[in-house]
C-alpha cells in the first residue's frame, strides 16, 4: 500500500481581484461622503448669512425700541427718529447691508455687514420675491415699515426667505 500524502498550501495575503473590489468600494464611499460634506457646508454658509441678517434686523428693532443713541454720541445730530436696515438686490452690491440711525439732521451708519462668500440678496428665487430693500423701525410709535420677504440666495440651488411681518415679527 502506497501512502498518499497531500500537501496543503497556505496562502497568505489577498488576491488582486479582492484588492480592486475593496479599493473600488472605498472610492465610491469617499466620493459620496465628500459630495455630502460640500452640500452641507454650502447650506451652513447660507444659514449663517440668514441668521446674521435676522440678528441685524433684531438689533435695529431693539435699538429703536430702547431709543439707543448711536455712539459716538455726537454722530446723531438732533433727536433719533428711527433705525433703518438697507440692502440691495442689484448685482455687484448684493452682499452688503447696513444699519443706519435716522436722526433729525444726520443719518450715521451704525454698522455695515457682509454676507458670507457666494451668498447674496436676490430679487426673486423659486417663486419667492424680495418685496423690500429697506426696513425701518421708528422710535416714537414703534412698528415697522418695509414688511415683506427678503430672499437670500446661496450658491446655485439654495435659498432662505426671511419674513418681516407688520407686527414686527422676524423669521
Amino acid at each position: 500500500m502506497k501512502k498518499i500524502t497531500a500537501f496543503l498550501k497556505f496562502e497568505q495575503g489577498f488576491t488582486l481581484i479582492e484588492l480592486i473590489i475593496v479599493f473600488s468600494i472605498i472610492a465610491i464611499l469617499s466620493t459620496v461622503g465628500i459630495a455630502s460634506f460640500v452640500q452641507f457646508s454650502r447650506y451652513q454658509a447660507l444659514q449663517a448669512g440668514a441668521n446674521e441678517f435676522i440678528t441685524a434686523l433684531n438689533y435695529a428693532k431693539s435699538s429703536a425700541a430702547s431709543q439707543l443713541i448711536p455712539s459716538p454720541s455726537g454722530s446723531c445730530n438732533g433727536s433719533l427718529r428711527s433705525y433703518r436696515v438697507d440692502f440691495s438686490t442689484a448685482s455687484g452690491s448684493n452682499t452688503r447691508y447696513t444699519i443706519t440711525a435716522i436722526c433729525d439732521l444726520s443719518s450715521p451708519v451704525v454698522q455695515t455687514y457682509t454676507l458670507p462668500k457666494n451668498v447674496t440678496f436676490a430679487a426673486s428665487y423659486g417663486g419667492q420675491n424680495t418685496t423690500t430693500t429697506s426696513i425701518v423701525f421708528p422710535v416714537i410709535n414703534g412698528g415697522i415699515t418695509g414688511t415683506g420677504q427678503v430672499v437670500i440666495l446661496g450658491f446655485t440651488n439654495l435659498s432662505r426667505v426671511v419674513t418681516i411681518s407688520p407686527s414686527g415679527i422676524i423669521k
